[in-house]
């Protein structure tokens, strides 16, 4: 923005938590007119957080549903697409219908990779 630069990360904790942090930097000597704006912009981009949170809370839930056909990150997406790829060839178990035993996942994954 004009008035301001900022950032933030997700860092996943866990299946069900996610630290989420940033900062936003401001001009040393930032005018009246500048602060009021960032002053706007933080409220928007509040609002805009919190739209983001509770997107993600319906997409994990929709994947609770019997007509869940898969993850909802579309492989159309060319950089979404390369990244399952390559997941995919890595853990092959990534393929299967039907998600194995954790217990037997570092062993069908070695044996899906030796068939190529």
């Amino acid at each position: 923005m004009p008035e301001s630069v900022q950032f933030y990360q997700e860092f996943p904790l866990s299946t069900g938590e996610t630290l989420l942090r940033g900062a936003i930097y401001r001009y040393k000597d930032e005018t009246r007119e500048q602060a009021a704006a960032r002053y706007l912009a933080y409220r928007i981009d509040r609002d805009t957080m919190n739209e983001d949170v509770q997107l993600s809370v319906w997409s994990n839930e929709s994947m609770l549903s019997e007509a869940f056909e898969g993850f909802y990150l579309s492989d159309l997406e060319y950089g979404v697409r390369t990244h399952h790829d390559h997941l995919r060839k890595q853990v092959p178990v990534l393929n299967l219908e039907t998600a194995p035993e954790e217990k037997d996942m570092w062993g069908l994954n070695d044996v899906l990779r030796s068939r190529g």
